[in-house]
């Protein structure tokens, strides 16, 4: 789509150069009389500059008509590569190429599979977290975080503590969860691995933390806690400030919500001064450039929230359907809580993203591609099982991760 707008933009750049040279042979012509032969001339160029740029533009926009509209149910390898990696390899996208990690070390390769830098480490069941111009590595339970940028490694981070959570900021400065024994310490690194700041964290006073986000300037931290007192559990939304704001308040404690005996298992920040909270049977949307405050909040009416994904502008949700033959209920919302689609899908998955606004579904060796209005653009089973599948910059074309190897194809 991008690269049809570019191509439309690029002709109607040209048709204009063509203007402009046709008047200024009329300026460096005004001081001779013109003939009817040349005003004919003249005409004749307008006249098949409109047609040629008429046809055009109805052919542009035909083919984007009709990209849009088409269900893909074929696609041709451009280039393919075997894999030589272990089943426990992940894929994940960062910027506009791909990093490949697993306990050994990570590659970062770009689009078209050139590797671009790699680096090696010891982390069992490492975990893995990503903002816009940075990412952190680190193991489940280990004692060190590795902070990385496009270019390779800017960072580390060694604790004393076991490492349970990590989130990033643009800057690459990481949150850390360390578990101590009854209490959880939540560390503020900056790359160089000191401390910018520290919240202490006691299961009797706040609560497990089951989740925490970051915003991407590093300002913000959101945690979700769970309190546990006899046979009742008690959910609160905490907001913390490390900026200029923060400092004038005790512990850096901004604002906080009550969920009563409901459970909040994952928060997210969307953008910069907007956060998600996945709720048991909704969501809230949270937003604030210092302290937060409720923006929207949306219950849901099905039983349960089968899957959940989002990306920076829209949050998606599966729930179980009522028909046989489509046993899935699809919703998508904006980052305003608005509903935006509300769909029953036949596509049998085992996970579910978004990528380039698209919601893709990976079923063993199936892909499904649905854009927002609910059309379906693409069906293939491919011939091994899918791991991941990205969006690459060629027009239709994507970059697929199978068991034994990785593709570059075109739908078709």
């Amino acid at each position: 789509m991008n690269k049809a707008k570019e191509f439309l933009n690029k002709i109607r750049n040209g048709i204009k150069t063509i203007f402009a040279k046709i008047n200024w042979k009329k300026e460096t012509t005004n001081n001779s009389a013109s003939t009817d032969q040349e005003l004919g001339q003249k005409k004749n160029i307008f006249l098949r500059v409109g047609i040629i740029a008429g046809v055009l533009l109805v052919c542009i926009g035909g083919g984007i008509i009709y990209s849009n509209n088409k269900v893909f149910l074929e696609y041709e390898t451009i280039k393919s590569e075997e894999k030589n990696d272990t089943a426990a390899t992940q894929y994940v996208k960062f910027k506009d190429h791909i990093l490949k990690y697993s306990a050994d070390g990570a590659v970062y390769l770009s689009d078209k599979q050139k590797e671009l830098w790699n680096i090696t480490y010891n982390m069992p069941d490492p975990m893995v977290d990503i903002c816009k111009e940075a990412f952190a590595i680190s193991a489940q339970r280990g004692n060190t975080i590795l902070i990385f940028d496009e270019n390779g490694k800017i960072g580390e981070v060694s604790t004393e503590l076991p490492i349970l959570s990590i989130r990033i900021a643009n800057q690459g400065v990481v949150m850390a969860i360390l578990e101590n024994g009854n209490e959880t310490t939540i560390n503020f690194y900056d790359t160089k691995g000191s401390i910018i700041s520290d919240i202490k964290a006691s299961i009797p006073k706040t609560g497990y933390p089951l989740s925490m986000a970051l915003s991407e300037d590093g300002v913000k931290l959101m945690v979700s806690y769970l309190g546990i007192s006899g046979d009742t559990v008690d959910g609160n939304l905490a907001v913390y400030n490390f900026g200029t704001v923060g400092q004038t308040y005790d512990n850096y404690l901004v604002n906080s919500f009550n969920y009563g005996n409901e459970i909040v298992p994952q928060v997210e920040f969307l953008n910069s001064k907007t956060a998600v909270a996945i709720e048991e049977h909704g969501f809230s949307i949270y937003e604030g450039k210092e302290t937060m405050e409720l923006k929207a909040k949306v219950s849901f009416d099905e039983d349960e929230i089968v899957s959940v994904w989002m990306n920076s502008s829209y949050l998606g949700f599966i729930f179980q359907g009522e028909d046989q033959d489509k046993p899935y209920l699809m919703k998508i919302y904006d980052i305003n809580g608005k509903e935006i689609l509300s769909q029953e899908i036949d596509t049998e998955y085992q996970d579910v993203k978004f990528e380039d606004n698209d919601v893709v579904f990976l079923n063993d060796k199936e892909v499904t591609i649905y854009d927002l209005k609910g059309t379906k653009k693409f069906y293939a089973s491919f011939e091994e099982e899918v791991v991941d599948i990205f969006k690459t910059n060629g027009f239709r074309t994507y970059t697929v991760i199978q068991k034994e190897r990785i593709d570059e194809v075109r739908l078709k």
